[in-house]
């Protein structure tokens, strides 16, 4: 199912299929930010700029981090801002020696890093979706 948006961003119009973004990003301002599915184009929503499409991107966000049954959405504080993450989009975790789990977002340059002693729940939660989801056991 489709959750289609149009915007005015930057002096372009974007129709954009939310269902598509597979990462969302709040930060302390509460500009909420995503990739433009098939482009590096990164749009930032603020109330001030960009109302309509702002509320338009949270009720989404509610939507679907209430719906179980479209993908596996976690929310991650990591490095002051919360990240909104479909763990079903993400192509490779990585476990490395001192217990730290990596992984990079849809469209993000950035890894997202979890340790067990910073984040004990979200740790647990990555680590039982890959048990889950891929059938193997890290640790």
């Amino acid at each position: 199912m489709a959750y289609w948006i149009k915007l005015l961003y930057e002096r372009n119009t974007y129709v954009v299929d939310l269902d598509d973004v597979g990462t969302f990003v709040c930060d302390p301002s509460n500009r909420l930010s995503f990739y433009v599915p098939g482009s590096r184009a990164k749009i930032i929503l603020t109330k001030q700029n960009h109302l309509e499409a702002y509320e338009q991107v949270l009720n989404y966000l509610q939507q679907i981090t209430a719906d179980a049954m479209q993908g596996y959405w976690v929310t991650i504080e990591f490095e002051r801002n919360k990240y909104i993450v479909d763990l079903d989009r993400v192509r490779a975790f990585i476990q490395t020696t001192n217990d730290r789990l990596m992984f990079y977002p849809e469209g993000n340059q950035s890894a997202i890093v979890i340790t067990a002693v910073a984040d004990p729940a979200t740790y647990r939660k990555l680590i039982h979706y890959i048990e889950q989801r891929t059938g193997h056991r890290l640790g």
